[in-house]
């Protein structure tokens, strides 16, 4: 369900409205009693963006999301209670994307885990949708275990599928969230939102580049793209043709009045340099010089494009953040709290205000530089446990944990065996060896004490007994000299 609403958010904010996404969710975790954050669905372990918020408009949920509502969705056979907000409204110019997740085997998809998909089923449909020209280009993004197989008997001209692993390979999740106990966003997911938050709706980036980002060591598994049936090279194709769209629009406070004259061809908005002391005059005139306003007097249009006019400026000095206003379209207004001022503001009051926007600038500025910092020693930690291989290591260690039918008892036990160290039963039995070689050391090392005492005891004893003799010797010697001096 994450997986969906994070691209459910992603393709909105890349400009589709919501009149022409078909959204199908099971609906199945934001109510269950499992789940710590009631109404909430996470895509992340911090918890910091609720993608089941308001502006969520679920077109099939929980009951209604099968595989007979999905196959009417795609060939368009709807009963006639179908309103159109939950039909797809495409036709041979449109470029469709189809992203499918949940549990999948070889050549089926589940739904609600009590009926299948089967590729066979998505090919017919998808060649209905090519006969009844429902569509120009398709890409079909699936996101399960053996998603290849999937989409392995597709024959319709202009389609284009990727899938996260091939046949026999399973899809891992990313992360696992510890308060809800599941795990919320897949990998193949994960990464392809990675790759969007980078853009806005008017990036270049090319199909190419998003399918060369599905690497094996970020995966897991092998992604799998089928191009056999697409007549264009991926280089040449922007993402934004099946993941975005571009449109110019105008939001006016007032509606305009219909053009009288049927005949018109093409309308200029004529702004001459020089402009009237009472504002901007504006005159529309088509191609042939013709009057298209035959029902309204020229003072009535002037007035009406000069309030229209006025009302952009007003806006337009309320942009808070000019970039906004460049990438996406529309700028955020602020909402300013009106205050009595006094009849003479000094001109103190207005440097005060310079000096405090200044100092608050300089605090942003500098936290904006502790925080690239920090991010930056974050990313230099995380390419070095990369390159010393210890997150591949991890990864294939909490991998085998999560394949594991029955949980060991210990998972901490489990990660030590596998990364080649002792189990904890090994572990008591070398601290019991090294406790009985600590006593044995302490008795041979009394027993080297005593011996070091004796031995220096007999070095004493026998120094003495040498120097006796010694002196013996000695007194005798001085003896015979002194006869012999007598004599």
């Amino acid at each position: 369900m994450a997986n969906t609403l994070s691209l459910y958010r992603t393709v909105k904010r890349l400009g589709i409205p919501d009149e022409r996404i078909i959204l199908m969710l099971a609906d199945d975790m934001a109510c269950n009693a499992r789940n710590k954050y009631p109404a909430q669905v996470f895509n992340n372990e911090n918890h910091k963006l609720n993608l089941y918020g308001d502006n969520v408009e679920v077109d099939y949920r929980g009951y209604e999301v099968t595989v007979e509502n999905f196959l009417r969705v795609l060939t368009g056979r709807h009963e006639t209670a179908v309103p159109r907000s939950k039909r797809l409204l495409s036709d041979e110019g449109s470029h469709i994307l189809l992203y499918m997740t949940g549990h999948g085997g070889d050549e089926f998809l589940k739904f609600q885990d009590s009926e299948e998909l089967q590729s066979h089923d998505l090919a017919d449909a998808v060649k209905q949708m090519k006969e009844k020209r429902r569509f120009k280009e398709l890409l079909i993004m699936v996101d399960t275990c053996q998603a290849a197989t999937l989409f392995s008997q597709l024959q319709s001209p202009g389609v284009l599928a990727i899938g996260s692993s091939m046949k026999g390979e399973n899809s891992y999740s990313h992360h696992l969230d510890s308060d809800v106990g599941v795990s919320v966003v897949d990998r193949f997911t994960f990464y392809t939102l990675a790759f969007f938050e980078k853009l806005n709706m008017y990036a270049n980036a090319s199909v190419s580049s998003l399918f060369n980002l599905y690497h094996l060591s970020f995966l897991m598994s092998t992604a799998y793209y089928r191009t056999d049936l697409y007549q264009r090279r991926l280089e040449e194709v922007p993402v934004t043709n099946f993941f975005g769209s571009v449109m110019e629009t105008i939001h006016t406070d007032s509606a305009y009045k219909a053009l009288s004259r049927k005949s018109c061809r093409r309308a200029e908005i004529n702004m001459p340099s020089d402009q009237s002391a009472d504002g901007d005059e504006r005159t529309l005139a088509d191609s042939n010089g013709q009057d298209q306003f035959s029902d309204l007097k020229k003072e009535d249009q002037q007035s009406a494009f000069r309030h229209l006019w006025n009302i952009f400026n007003d806006k337009v000095r309320k942009i808070e953040d000019a970039d906004s206003f460049v990438q996406y379209g529309r700028p955020r207004l602020t909402k300013q709290k009106k205050h009595p001022q006094p009849k003479h503001s000094s001109f103190s009051s207005n440097t005060e205000k310079t000096r405090k926007k200044r100092k608050k600038k300089k605090k942003e500025i500098t936290m904006m530089h502790y925080k690239e910092e920090k991010e930056a020693k974050k990313e230099a930690f995380r390419k070095y446990l990369e390159s010393s291989g210890v997150l591949d290591a991890l990864t294939k260690v909490l991998v085998a944990l999560y394949e594991q039918n029955d949980k060991p008892s210990s998972a901490l036990e489990f990660v030590q065996q596998k990364l080649g160290g002792p189990s904890i039963s090994d572990y008591e039995k070398l601290q019991a060896e090294l406790s009985d070689l600590q006593m044995k050391y302490n008795q041979l090392f009394a027993a080297y004490q005593e011996t070091s005492a004796e031995l220096e005891g007999l070095k004493s004893s026998q120094s003495n007994t040498t120097h006796n003799e010694a002196s013996g010797s000695t007194k005798e010697t001085t003896a015979e000299e002194a006869q012999k001096e007598n004599f």
